[in-house]
């Protein structure tokens, strides 16, 4: 049976991504080569904080480009972090420090996002994203893991569950697509109807403060020569994501059910009351359709509580996966 929901309460952590470059913001006339390098550099601070390091995998046609941190001591298992449409892995890199030593953590880039592979005219929808990560996992010889996933990894990761149930040990979703509440429509799905923009695309100068606000109830600050390489970045690549985002629109957005019911890892939900781009009544159709779920709500939260609250989503999937394994944090 589906446990009780439980609300809490937050104190919000503002998200500085190295904030040691925040000096750098005066110098409006930085060239898009040095705010490149400041981007990197900026990445390359936050993956060594959270004791992570890039590597990659073929994955078919495709290159998976994916940040691992080492278990310490004896590995207690792996958590696999999958993260949402438009999005990459760095967007779990403050949420990785609350997640305990002695599990290998793994954070890739789906095709078509971040630094893997694209190709035109490949096959992007849920299922074939599932298959992806089934093959990423065998490459790794991960017989299972503790898998967390946001957003479009959310709907891809209940896909995976529901096909590849030996594979899971436990399911985190966080305000996930997969599944829709018919009776309400979020902020996204009123602009998709109403004006057909999809306001997830950066496609000219200034959207990306429009998308951060969209996203999230209160955007971290970002230092202004990362965001203009963001919006650089987001802007050269929105026909590609308006593509993919053609493909998984169906399995996002749907009131079918049934497949959820075939879920038997254990569930825990996370979900933004505040959430403008997947409505908070969604979680309530996971927490009933799922049968061995429990769902947390995050007053004031918008669409990524991994980066407007860290460190409480990271210590609620950090003593879930805990209980699940009956395992200890390494100390």
């Amino acid at each position: 049976m589906p446990t009780k929901t439980r609300l809490k309460t937050i104190s919000r952590a503002l998200v500085i991504p190295a904030l040691a470059l925040a000096g750098f913001t005066a110098f409006v006339a930085l060239s898009p080569k040095t705010q490149d390098k400041l981007y990197t550099a900026a990445m390359n601070l936050e993956i060594g904080l959270s004791d992570m390091t890039r590597r990659s995998a073929q994955v078919g046609d495709h290159t998976m480009v994916y940040l691992q941190r080492a278990a310490v001591g004896e590995q207690a298992g792996t958590i696999v972090l999958l993260h949402g449409f438009t999005a990459d892995k760095s967007n779990w890199l403050r949420m990785v420090r609350e997640l305990p030593k002695n599990y290998e953590v793994i954070a890739p880039d789906w095709p078509a996002h971040g630094e893997s592979t694209y190709i035109d005219g490949a096959d992007y929808r849920i299922a074939a994203q599932a298959d992806r990560l089934q093959t990423f996992m065998a490459q790794r010889s991960l017989s299972s893991a503790h898998l967390v996933g946001h957003s479009m990894g959310g709907a891809i990761v209940s896909n995976f569950a529901s096909r590849y149930p030996d594979s899971v040990k436990s399911l985190t979703l966080m305000s996930s697509g997969g599944v829709d509440n018919p009776n309400t429509l979020s902020d996204l799905e009123r602009s998709l109807q109403t004006t057909g923009e999809n306001p997830l695309l950066v496609k000219k100068p200034g959207d990306i403060d429009n998308t951060l606000k969209f996203a999230m109830s209160e955007p971290p600050f970002i230092p202004w020569p990362l965001t203009q390489v963001l919006e650089r970045v987001s802007i050269a690549r929105a026909p590609r994501f308006a593509s993919v985002f053609k493909q998984i629109t169906d399995g996002v957005t749907s009131t079918d059910t049934a497949y959820l019911t075939q879920i038997g890892a254990p569930t825990l939900i996370l979900w933004g009351d505040q959430d403008r781009l997947l409505s908070v009544s969604n979680a309530a159709v996971f927490e009933q359709a799922i049968p061995d779920s429990q769902l947390v709500v995050y007053p004031g939260v918008g669409h990524m509580p991994m980066l407007e609250a860290p460190k409480l989503s990271g210590q609620d999937v950090a003593e879930f996966v805990l209980a699940v394994d009956g395992a200890k944090p390494a100390t």
